[in-house]
């Protein structure tokens, strides 16, 4: 026997998806970020990658020498408004200069 659950929904409602800000910045974890980055994806939201104190081109230099291009400086992201803001470790004791 199958079951369907279904859930009806007016059309006058508009849905949006979820988003979320992952702001990454030089010494961040890289599997950290890919990883939250692509579960968030996966999961139907609307990730934006953030550099904090990268370069012009948003690009970062990750813990391990990796550099990943963020989507938008972190700048941009000020009068936008998140769900979620998820943040990536870094190696300890190193801090970085949020």
């Amino acid at each position: 026997m199958t079951f369907r659950l279904t859930r009806k929904i007016s059309s006058s409602i508009t849905m949006t998806a979820p988003t979320a800000l992952i702001p990454v910045a030089n010494g961040s974890e890289e599997i950290e970020t890919v990883c939250l980055q692509d579960v968030l994806v996966r999961g139907g939201i609307q990730v934006t990658l953030a550099s904090v104190g990268g370069n012009a081109q948003n690009v970062v230099k990750m813990s391990r020498g990796l550099h990943i291009q963020a989507d938008v400086a972190i700048a941009e992201c000020v009068h936008n408004s998140y769900d979620v803001i998820v943040l990536p470790g870094v190696p300890s004791p190193y801090i970085v200069p949020w």
